[in-house]
């Protein structure tokens, strides 16, 4: 079975020590050779503006960038799905509408998919949900007046 692979950019950018770092880019080699050999489907990318020095739940800004130095690693055919954190991550805390709206709306240009980390609850998180309704919605009709 073909899996997704998750990948941080943060553990293989710069965290690690030397040692350490050798073999994430090993890893990351590895994975080139597998992804080259089409054992993996494409890519689940958790986006948290992780080129910037903390990465964080607020810059929306970094999102084409960031899937552009995915895509010259893995090959520019290899689809990447934008993970986008709706719902609060576990150290970097929530993320705002605006933020949620903006990371979507950049993804739906530059990625293959988009996974919403976690659906919102209508009523809970109206405002999320309905940003993230409008812009997909946005998104399909574009793509259907492509077709016409």
């Amino acid at each position: 079975m073909r899996a997704f692979l998750e990948f941080d950019i943060a553990r293989r950018a710069g965290r690690f020590q030397p040692v350490d770092r050798a073999v994430a880019i090993g890893a990351v080699a590895l994975i080139g050779f597998r992804v080259s050999l089409g054992l993996f489907d494409g890519l689940l990318f958790p986006y948290r503006a992780e080129s910037q020095a903390q990465m964080n739940l607020t810059n929306a800004t970094l999102v084409e960038f960031e899937v552009q130095k995915i895509r010259r690693i893995m090959g520019t055919n290899f689809p990447v799905i934008l993970d986008v954190y709706a719902t609060a991550h576990s150290r970097l805390g929530g993320s705002t509408v605006e933020y949620v709206q903006e990371v979507v709306k950049r993804g739906l240009r530059c990625c293959d998919g988009i996974l919403i980390y976690r659906h919102q609850d209508t009523v809970a998180h109206a405002a999320k949900y309905q940003v993230i309704r409008t812009e997909f919605h946005t998104w399909m009709k574009a793509r259907a007046d492509k077709t016409k």
